[in-house]
């Protein structure tokens, strides 16, 4: 027995003379229209949207509030905007039937805007005539999406509802939108508030309960047309026009069925090739390949959810938001889930992969693994060898320095810091008398060594004879300045030095004004001397047998059995720097001053314990700022003046650490040579590209990138810590993160992680 006035298969139901099946979308519909409320019904199509707007409207007019509905096709989408306008406002008039000369009192506000015009004529015209509630439905919303010129439309609709507030007369007048967009989708310029008022309808499928009406064409006998039903939901769930449709061509075969033969219906009717030309199935398909900027985002998405695999609802999630207005997945709890069955069959794993790769380029995750780990080594390998990570990765050393626990000052040492109150109290430049005062207060309790950090090229009288006397001490130690020598402008020693107790005092700083390395000793060839520095003459003076076993080769300074690796232009995190002489990395005590200070006045009033000076190395230097002998370490946080450290103070740290080397202690910071780091840059690449293809979970790729890094960073400072080894972390770093950047952006673009290997 068929009744094909029962089963609405395209259009609204009651253009058809069918039956209308209220949802639990009625209800909620009807209230807000009532309360006056905004809403829209924003579903995929064959939803049944214009049949429930339809339906409201007539409910809502027997209970005398005014209804106007507006298909947005009607217009069309090639009209301009004043005729867009225009025809909205003459649906309008025509529905109300207004008193009013629309076309005279459109021209005579020529002068306004469009949009303008609108409001007013609500205000003016519409709700000065009409006294009752009205409920404006706008259908077909998603016809707007092609026009460039309906943003300041659906602006409008918003001030009907944020005007309430100042003018009541409003709060007769509300909208329902009703279409395949989203809320997002109707104010597309990104810089202008999106459209946020209004209350959603959900439009449902129909349960088994609510569809039981459709059983009634089905067959005479009650429960087998129920049981019928129930065979056909199994493939539809409810899905308001492929349930229907379904029911009608089996009402048509007429007869008992049973799942088999249900199902055979059901794969001839919707799964043959020729019939998968449904305009249901069409819309469906078509919005998952043409209607997105990217398919195989939305793809694999899809996957995801037809595979079983949790996959979260998210209002704010472009492709989420598109599947489901595709129709093909809906809401279930929190996540998304496959509408139906048929939707599940039709669009099937190899549907999936068949579109996802018809792409002129989709990458495998095995050639983006190898391309992706590949191109972060070249990356990170340039920006190392032009010298672009260097700054970071001297950062990063600076830090660790900071984080090292401190030692207390070297009791082997102590320093001599001409201070300010010095300064004020005796004057500057010392006179010969006062400075030759000091050293014979030190010389009398006995020090190994007195290493004399100022210039004395000039007499300052009176006291020059005695300070000459001091001076020719074959324990003192004095300065001079290879670093301008070359140059001729270098400042010369006292005479009374003899050239074997003479040492330079240049500080090698780096770019960034931070000194981090020493320089301890020049070769002068075969036709020069060699240059000692001024700390390695101390400790020579203090240990003779030192002096007297020092060699070099092309890469070591040789302190008897002790080998002194000298720097290279790319040691460590350097890149490209100048590395003339024997230098190594200053290993700073973690402890300022380095060692005990004595004031100048505290000398030469004999003002000290003796024990401070006895068999000790006694540095003489300034320690006052406005001498401007001061310098960056990696202790100075941002270059600040105030925590800079005296020239002294840093040959105390020198020669501290020179002193433990001489010793066997460990002292030298070391490294691995170049080879190895650029061996850790490919080794990182190549693990930040594999992460994505083996780790399809954003959040645990993303902890375990955090992860990695943490023990790379805890590695790295451990074996700086407690080995003094320096290994370079921003390049695996940097390196790591740009292989996992560019395999996971390859990935999610092409979208086919785990499809191939």
């Amino acid at each position: 027995m068929s009744n094909p006035v029962i089963y609405t298969v395209g259009g609204t139901v009651q253009a058809g003379g069918g039956i209308y099946i209220p949802r639990r979308a009625d209800k909620e519909l009807l209230a807000l229209c009532r309360s006056r409320t905004f809403a829209y019904v924003l579903t995929p199509r064959q939803m049944g949207k214009s049949s429930l707007m339809v339906q409201t409207a007539n409910t809502l007019q027997t209970e005398g509030i005014c209804t106007v509905i507006i298909d947005l096709t009607e217009i069309g989408t090639q009209a301009t905007p004043e005729e867009w306008y225009l025809g909205i406002l003459t649906l309008i008039d025509d529905q109300l039937e207004l008193g009013t000369d629309l076309v005279n009192w459109w021209e005579s506000y020529a002068y306004l805007g469009f949009t303008q015009r609108l409001t007013r004529f609500f205000k003016d015209v519409v709700l000065a005539e009409i006294e009752t509630p009205i409920v404006i439905f706008i259908d077909e919303i998603d016809t707007t999406l092609s026009l460039g010129f309906t943003d300041d439309f659906f602006v409008a609709v918003r001030y009907f509802y944020t005007a309430r507030a100042q003018n009541p007369v409003f709060s007769r007048l509300s909208f329902v939108l009703i279409g395949v967009a989203s809320p997002g989708d109707l104010i597309q310029d990104h810089k202008r508030t999106p459209f946020n008022i209004g209350k959603r309808v959900d439009l449902d499928d129909f349960s088994l309960s609510e569809a039981a009406f459709l059983s009634k064409g089905l067959n005479s006998d009650d429960q087998k047309a129920k049981a019928t039903l129930q065979l056909i939901m199994e493939w539809t769930n409810g899905h308001p026009y492929l349930t229907q449709r379904a029911c009608q061509i089996v009402s048509e075969h007429g007869g008992d069925y049973n799942k088999k033969a249900i199902e055979k219906i059901i794969r001839e009717t919707f799964l043959s090739i020729e019939n998968q030309k449904n305009s249901n199935l069409l819309f469906v398909r078509d919005m998952l390949l043409e209607r997105f900027p990217n398919k195989n985002r939305i793809l694999n998405i899809y996957k995801k959810i037809r595979r079983g695999k949790p996959v979260l609802d998210e209002e704010r999630s472009l492709e989420k938001t598109h599947l489901k207005l595709s129709g093909i997945v809906k809401r279930k709890g929190l996540n998304l889930t496959v509408r139906n069955k048929i939707y599940g069959e039709i669009f099937n794993p190899a549907w999936i992969n068949e579109n996802t790769y018809s792409e002129n380029y989709a990458p495998t995750p095995r050639s983006s693994f190898w391309s992706s780990g590949i191109g972060a080594f070249a990356i990170v390998s340039l920006l190392k060898i032009f010298g672009s990570i260097q700054s970071a990765e001297l950062y990063n050393y600076d830090l660790y320095h900071k984080f090292l626990p401190p030692s207390p000052p070297d009791s082997r040492v102590t320093v001599l810091g001409i201070t300010e109150e010095d300064i004020i109290e005796f004057g500057w430049p010392l006179t010969d008398e006062t400075l030759s005062t000091a050293i014979e207060n030190l010389q009398l309790h006995e020090p190994s060594v007195i290493g004399l950090g100022l210039y004395r090229d000039v007499p300052r009288p009176p006291g020059s004879e005695a300070l000459s006397k001091q001076l020719s001490a074959p324990n003192l130690v004095g300065i001079f300045n290879v670093g301008s020598s070359s140059n001729g402008t270098e400042v010369p020693s006292p005479p009374s030095i003899d050239e074997s107790r003479l040492g330079f005092n240049d500080l090698p700083v780096d770019s960034d004004g931070i000194i981090r390395r020493s320089l301890i000793f020049v070769s002068g060839g075969d036709s020069k001397n060699d240059y000692y520095s001024f700390v390695l003459r101390v400790l020579a003076t203090h240990r003779p047998n030192v002096f007297e076993s020092i060699s070099y080769d092309y890469n070591n300074l040789y302190l008897g059995d002790v080998a002194i690796k000298a720097l290279t232009t790319k040691s460590g995190g350097y890149e490209n720097i100048d590395s003339r002489g024997y230098q190594i990395l200053l290993k700073y005590r973690n402890s300022d001053p380095a060692a005990e200070y004595l004031s100048l006045k505290e000398v030469l009033d004999s003002n000290f314990n003796p024990e401070s000076i006895r068999g000790k190395m006694v540095l003489i230097g300034t320690n006052a700022r406005s001498l401007r002998d001061s310098f960056f370490t990696p202790y100075s946080p941002s270059g600040n003046p105030e925590t800079s450290m005296s020239g002294v103070n840093i040959q105390a740290h020198m020669l501290s650490q020179l002193l433990d080397i001489s010793e066997g202690n460990r002292a030298m910071i070391r490294y691995f040579p170049s080879w190895i780091e650029f061996f850790s840059v490919a080794v990182f690449s190549f693990l930040g590209s594999f992460l994505p293809w083996k780790i399809r979970s954003p959040k645990l790729l993303a902890l375990t990138v955090f992860l990695t890094i943490l023990i790379l960073y805890g590695v790295s400072f451990s074996l700086f810590a407690f080995l003094s080894f320096w290994i370079p972390v921003i390049e695996p770093i940097a390196a790591f993160i740009l292989g996992v950047v560019l395999t996971g952006g390859t990935f999610y673009y092409y979208s086919v992680s785990g499809n191939k290997d």
